[in-house]
């Protein structure tokens, strides 16, 4: 899809792990739950997807790979 029709691929985990590496707040929080085994709050992958989309100014086609993962993140995409 990408080559075919433009897509620009969004992982939400190498997005995480490109977070961890920054290290800061986010990093140990991203850290704990993984540790814990639970999926990161959707609010901070929001953050971090939209931080993508406004490096293009939000322009493009783009395929979220492994988002949203449940009901709860679909509801914080939507919000």
């Amino acid at each position: 899809m990408k080559e075919d029709f433009g897509f620009t691929h969004l992982s939400a985990g190498d997005l995480l792990r490109e977070e961890q590496k920054l290290g800061g707040s986010n990093a140990q929080l991203i850290d704990m739950y993984i540790k814990d085994g639970k999926l990161v709050p959707s609010e901070l992958i929001v953050k971090l997807i939209r931080k993508e989309f406004l490096k293009n100014d939000m322009k493009g086609k783009y395929l979220l790979d492994g988002f949203p993962r449940n009901e709860e993140n679909l509801k914080g995409w939507n919000d």
